[in-house]
């Protein structure tokens, strides 16, 4: 990483480029938050909610037989 830098003659030493990753990663935070609560969110709404049933399904009848089971 040290050689990946837009000034392909200037390179960076192991010091700066994690004080840069983590400083990105701090910048971050609150946007893998948010997505980790929306996740946990989206799971307890569509946790039993029927799965999808696949296009093999021909008939009303058969419909409401898979979401009743």
């Amino acid at each position: 990483m040290s050689h990946s830098s837009t000034d392909f003659f200037q390179e960076r030493n192991v010091d700066e480029i994690a004080e840069r990753a983590f400083r990105f990663a701090e910048e971050l935070l609150w946007w893998f938050s948010c997505c980790r609560t929306i996740s946990i969110i989206r799971g307890h709404l569509v946790a039993d909610f029927p799965s999808f049933p696949g296009l093999n399904i021909g008939s009303r009848k058969a419909v409401l037989e898979y979401i009743v089971n």
